[in-house]
């Protein structure tokens, strides 16, 4: 299985997504999304804890499976033409629930809350006890 996500600041163009995604692709895919993010999502709100909203108007998810593994590449390079696709509305900030690969750590954050995030990560697990799937490193 190989799949791609992000987030989109914009509406997009369905055209350009439709045309690596739609009927007529080099390699269909399993699933391909587009969700709308607006309302509560976009509401920052001070309970809501480090990530208080997201800066984003939609989040992709595009996912193929790779029923041989001599299919591998094409399904990855289906999904790579799917993000690439939706490029130009991409938005600075990733959605983590839907990031499947590594990102750079600072993606879903503000500038000012991923450095608040590292200083508490220092100050309370200076040992890297504590670990996830998109690490924040403490400022030592």
């Amino acid at each position: 299985m190989r799949l791609a996500a992000g987030s989109l600041e914009e509406h997009h163009d369905a055209d350009a997504l439709i045309d690596v995604a739609g009927t007529n692709a080099q390699f269909p895919l399993l699933s391909v999304e587009l969700r709308h993010l607006e309302g509560e999502f976009g509401r920052a709100r001070s309970r809501n804890g480090a990530l208080s909203s997201i800066e984003a108007q939609y989040v992709m998810y595009a996912i193929g499976m790779v029923p041989a593994p001599e299919l591998e590449s094409a399904v990855q390079a289906q999904v790579q033409a799917v993000k690439e696709a939706l490029a130009p509305w991409a938005a600075r900030h990733m959605y983590l629930n839907f990031a499947e690969t590594p990102r750079d750590p600072a993606t879903p954050w503000t500038d000012q809350t991923y450095h608040r995030l590292r200083r508490i990560k220092t100050a309370v697990d200076p040992d890297d006890v504590i670990r996830s799937n998109h690490p924040i490193t403490s400022t030592c």
